[in-house]
């Protein structure tokens, strides 16, 4: 009797079904977007000890929580925990140019819907953001950061931000220059009323002076009154 031997991966097929077993694509690990003598900088904040599958995909913090159940009938506790609503989402990065196979919690998943895309998400600049990224979104970002696409906006976006610096210093400068012409005729028109004033209000204040001396104004009720009261005292 010969010995059986297995056959080629290829050639073989599950006994209920023709289909030949093919593998799965694997996951993304961040460590093979770098080369092999690159390797990002350590995560500023650390590892998880605690709950350490949250350092293999964009968990946004999630743990897990613990509580109770009580009964509604006699109030018994007993214990519970609550785990954290993981899925495995394949989502595009623009900035890597290749579909990344990760571990995202529904959470991150509506902030990525939100900021528009996973690069906003993990490129995001908050100190919150980045406690949220994790170790693996740390890699990430690195990977992102490292990219030549990157490299090259970044020059563009530095060659763009000193014409838009320039372009403002000019406005700038210009609006200051309107404004001092403003200023000055202004002055130019103040200044000889301001003069005319200062030549008139000395002989107004005479014609005023006089009318008050012709007509002086009526005793007041007390003034009338202080010579009739006075003898008898005030009470």
């Amino acid at each position: 009797m010969l010995p059986r031997t297995a056959a080629p991966l290829r050639q073989q097929s599950r006994c209920f079904s023709t289909t030949p077993i093919t593998r799965g694509a694997p996951k993304t690990n961040a460590l093979s977007l770098f080369a092999a003598d690159a390797s990002p900088p350590p995560y500023p904040y650390g590892r998880q000890y605690w709950y350490k599958q949250a350092n293999h995909g964009l968990y946004g913090g999630a743990k897990i929580q613990f509580g109770n159940n009580v009964s509604e009938r006699t109030e018994i506790k007993t214990r519970r925990k609550w785990l954290p609503n993981i899925k495995h989402k394949q989502i595009y990065s623009q900035i890597l140019g290749r579909t990344l196979r990760l571990k995202v919690s529904t959470r991150v998943l509506r902030t990525i819907d939100k900021v528009g895309g996973v690069d906003h998400y993990v490129l995001g600049d908050k100190v919150g953001r980045i406690r949220e990224l994790g170790e693996e979104g740390w890699k990430l970002r690195w990977a992102m950061l490292s990219h030549p696409s990157m490299k090259k906006r970044a020059r563009g976006n530095a060659k763009l931000e000193s014409m838009v610096q320039s372009i403002q210093a000019e406005v700038a400068r210009k609006e200051m220059v309107d404004a001092q012409t403003l200023i000055d005729a202004e002055v130019a028109s103040v200044v000889p009323a301001q003069q005319e004033m200062a030549y008139t209000a000395p002989a107004a204040r005479e014609v005023v002076e006089e009318y008050m001396r012709e007509n002086p104004p009526p005793p007041t009720l007390w003034q009338r009154t202080k010579n009739i009261l006075w003898p008898f005292g005030r009470r």
